[in-house]
């Protein structure tokens, strides 16, 4: 039985480390495939470059072998180049002028000539030569009392160099204090990668990665933004529709509600109008004399208006018994019955 466990336990174990064998080849083949991948990528775009930059220079030199060889033109139309620089200027002395302007000036290098010829001769004849060149001399001197810094004691004569200096060049001291950064040196052996390539490669990579995610994740934010002010729009919407279709809705039955009072109106005094018997009323036997004076309107004419009383109004009893009984709410048989109970003397 002991022996069966170990012979599990030792298969398990062998399988388990030919899984890990197994994935870390896969691991190690998928990025030998990436590199070869990404250096194929570079290697075809390198490529691709120097073709194009190989194709335009020689369509360049073919243009300018036929301009030379095979094209018609004549000798008058080719401009030949200037050996010198053409410098427009009215002054006639060497001395006056610097030197960087005398260049394609025929008359004044001829001066320049000249005046070179003399001060070789001069220093043919002179046993110290330095002594000729005073501005050197001057910019050695200052130089040494700054090295030495033994012979000023303050910024003062640091300053009084400075003037001196100033005076005898017409150049002022500037400070710059901008930091110029210079780039690496290129190195110019292609036939091997930088040591970094592979580390600054997948820093790039995971770079733009970063990039892509921070992107989408903005674009995501931007679109639930959107995405829930647009839901919010329709649900204020919908509630405002809502609310307008129960406005309109109670409107509606208002306007039946007071519809139907009206018809019920019409049609209880349609039923008042049917149970009264419809007598003559002669207006001279309306109301009894005696019981109210003829009134005139000051042309001794008779005013049956101001003669009228309420009291004596054939309809009154209607309205009493209209209040008494409350027919409204009274059914037809009802209703019938009281008019002719309250009709009886």
């Amino acid at each position: 039985m002991a022996r069966a466990q170990t012979v599990k336990r030792r298969q398990r174990v062998a399988a388990q480390a030919q899984a890990q064998a197994q994935a870390q080849a896969q691991a190690q083949a998928q990025a030998q495939a990436l590199q070869d991948e990404i250096g194929g990528m570079h290697d075809e775009a390198d490529i691709m470059s120097f073709r194009s930059a190989a194709t335009q220079r020689f369509l360049l030199n073919q243009e300018l072998m036929e301009n030379i060889t095979d094209k018609w033109v004549h000798t008058d139309s080719i401009i030949a180049p200037k050996p010198f620089a053409n410098v427009q200027t009215t002054k006639t002395n060497i001395e006056e002028l610097k030197e960087e302007l005398y260049f394609g000036n025929l008359v004044l290098m001829r001066q320049k000539v000249e005046s070179l010829d003399k001060s070789i001769e001069i220093m043919k004849e002179e046993a110290d030569v330095s002594k000729l060149f005073d501005d050197n001399r001057f910019l050695q001197d200052a130089i040494d009392k700054l090295a030495s810094g033994t012979d000023f004691d303050s910024d003062n004569q640091i300053d009084s160099i400075e003037k001196s200096f100033c005076e005898r060049f017409n150049k002022r001291f500037t400070s710059n204090s901008k930091i110029v950064k210079s780039i690496p040196a290129i190195n110019p052996d292609t036939r091997a990668a930088p040591d970094t390539y592979w580390e600054d490669l997948e820093k790039a990579k995971i770079e733009a990665e970063k990039r892509a995610k921070e992107e989408a994740e903005a674009a995501r934010v931007a679109a639930e933004e959107q995405a829930r002010l647009e839901q919010e729009r329709k649900e204020q919407e919908e509630k405002e529709k809502q609310e307008q279709e129960e406005r309109e809705k109670r409107e509606l039955e208002q306007r039946e509600l007071q519809q139907k009072e009206e018809q019920q109106q019409l049609q209880r005094q349609e039923e008042l109008s049917q149970a009264q018997p419809e007598e003559p009323v002669d207006s001279h036997h309306l109301l009894p004399e005696t019981e109210f004076g003829i009134a005139t309107d000051g042309l001794g004419e008779h005013d049956p208006i101001s003669d009228f009383k309420q009291d004596n109004f054939p309809d009154q009893g209607l309205d009493m018994m209209d209040d008494a009984f409350q027919y409204s709410n009274l059914d037809d048989q009802d209703f019938l019955s009281q008019i002719d109970h309250s009709m009886e003397p």
